[in-house]
């Protein structure tokens, strides 16, 4: 899973809201293997503006400013992934199965390392950091809902 959401990331500055209700699993029903994943729900989905516009090619000029999906901050979509791949999927899903005591947030870890290898260069190195931080901004939901607008608080 991080293989599939974490290179659009990176490369592009593209985050996607890929928590347990936005993902879909892809298994061979043959194998019964996970040969992929998909996000279904883009709403939620955060663009570093500069970074996909000078990478991909694309104008995205025509985009709202103050749209929520897109920020000249590529710590915003960063922080939308961490967000909802660490801490909304995978967290509840190792708690589920029982696993948080038994190792699997060193294998997270690994994976990450894997995916991004942060000796690669400068970006991969940043984002890695970026995750391994000891606080992390979370969306203020109940907040969101009183205001009628997306804000971010850190709490450690």
């Amino acid at each position: 899973m991080l293989a599939a959401f974490i290179p659009p990331l990176l490369r592009y500055g593209i985050g996607f809201e890929n928590h347990l209700q936005n993902v879909v699993v892809r298994v061979n029903v043959t194998t019964k293997e996970v040969t992929g994943f998909a996000a279904r729900d883009l709403e939620g989905t955060r663009i570093h503006y500069p970074t996909f516009v000078s990478r991909s090619g694309y104008d995205l000029s025509q985009l709202p400013k103050d749209s929520s999906n897109v920020s000249d901050d590529i710590r915003s979509p960063w922080a939308k992934v961490h967000h909802s791949l660490i801490q909304d999927h995978l967290g509840p899903v190792l708690h589920m199965l029982g696993l948080e005591s038994r190792g699997a947030w060193t294998i997270v870890r690994e994976g990450l390392e894997r995916v991004l290898n942060p000796s690669e260069g400068p970006d991969a190195r940043a984002l890695y950091e970026f995750f391994m931080e000891k606080t992390m901004p979370i969306p203020g939901f109940m907040g969101m809902r009183l205001i009628g607008r997306y804000i971010e608080v850190s709490l450690r």
